[in-house]
């Protein structure tokens, strides 16, 4: 919805009687409902909010589930039972500056009630560097953020230390340059510091090891073809039986070597398909799929990056992304050279 006035008020009133009241402007709802909280005994409050215009100002009525959800909140209607080793997570991979595909995904995400979302690499380089990374922010300990080998190179060229890539599938030395030219040092820290591998126990699951692309290499592209010798080697330093992936922007399932392998696919870059992918686990594996006015997104990641090397390709991909097919392709050649390397 649009908010038409220079500036309003929203205030979340929750059945336990507490209410925050936080001022927005117009084309800030989504961010501000993202980051509204109750804070009744370490609660913050998430969901659906209904929204009411009263007071000159907009009214929400209570979220449908709190986090987290390890204590009972009386002032939430969704399950508060104890998560411990039943959590539900949301994995979201390979989000690259797309601001609107992000916002759009994190809507289902809320509808969904993860008790945790994994950002599994690759957040940052694209036309919205900054306000990718600020609206991940706002996510707060509700978050946990995985090293992709895009957010390595935009540290690498942050500091002047950038080596072009050596694979036609990766973006340039002027791409990363821009994006990371855009960012503040907290920013840069922030990335510095991420971990390449975090395990969670995960609702039916049990253990799940996530990556962004491999377990022995963050920029290595492993495919749903890919030959089991292959998939062995790049997990043999695992011993979860469940690993969740990203890199290549299209999800896939796939058991291998007696392991179950999954792509969350992409937020912002896809392939193969229209809308941004993510997945939820616990107590299932389901890879998801939010719509979002693609063409709409393509006209305010080009306004916003005008002199971004390589925008229109970015552009032009977020409106009719490259098939399946292509990317395997390009993909293929990319892992025949590492192979070589390797």
């Amino acid at each position: 919805m649009a908010v038409r006035s220079v500036d309003a008020e929203i205030r979340v009133v929750s059945v336990a009687k507490a209410t925050e009241t936080t001022r927005i402007y117009p084309g800030d709802v989504s961010r501000t409902l993202l980051s509204i909280v109750s804070r009744r005994e370490g609660h913050r409050l998430l969901g659906d909010l209904t929204l009411i215009f009263a007071g000159g100002g907009l009214e929400a009525a209570p979220p449908q589930a709190c986090w987290p959800r390890k204590l009972p909140c009386e002032g939430c209607t969704g399950d508060a039972d104890g998560y411990a080793g039943r959590m539900r997570v949301a994995v979201l991979s390979d989000v690259h500056g797309n601001l609107p595909a992000l916002d759009a995904v994190l809507t289902d995400v809320w509808q969904a009630g993860p008790d945790l979302i994994v950002l599994n690499g690759d957040l940052a380089d694209g036309p919205m560097p900054a306000q990718t990374l600020g609206r991940l922010a706002e996510l707060g300990d509700r978050a946990v953020w995985v090293r992709g080998h895009a957010d390595r190179r935009l540290v690498d060229a942050f500091d002047g230390n950038f080596m072009i890539p050596g694979l036609d599938t990766d973006p340039s030395a002027d791409w990363f340059e821009w994006c990371a030219a855009r960012l503040n040092h907290g920013y840069r820290d922030l990335l510095a510091g991420l971990p390449p591998l975090v395990t969670l126990d995960v609702d039916g699951l049990g253990p799940v090891a996530f990556c962004h692309a491999t377990a022995r290499d963050d920029g290595e592209y492993i495919l749903v073809d890919s030959p089991i010798a292959h998939y062995r080697g790049a997990f043999a330093g695992v011993a979860e039986p469940t690993v969740v992936v990203g890199h290549t922007h299209m999800p896939f399932d796939r058991l291998a070597a007696g392991r179950r392998v999954i792509n969350a696919g992409s937020v912002g870059l896809q392939y193969g398909h229209q809308g941004a992918s993510w997945a939820m686990l616990g107590p299932d594996i389901t890879l998801r799929r939010t719509r979002y006015d693609a063409a709409a997104a393509a006209a305010v990641l080009r306004s916003a990056a005008r002199d971004l090397p390589g925008i229109e390709g970015f552009t032009g991909n977020v409106r009719a992304p490259a098939s399946d097919e292509e990317a395997l392709k390009a993909f293929t050649v990319s892992v025949r050279l590492q192979t070589r390397e390797r």
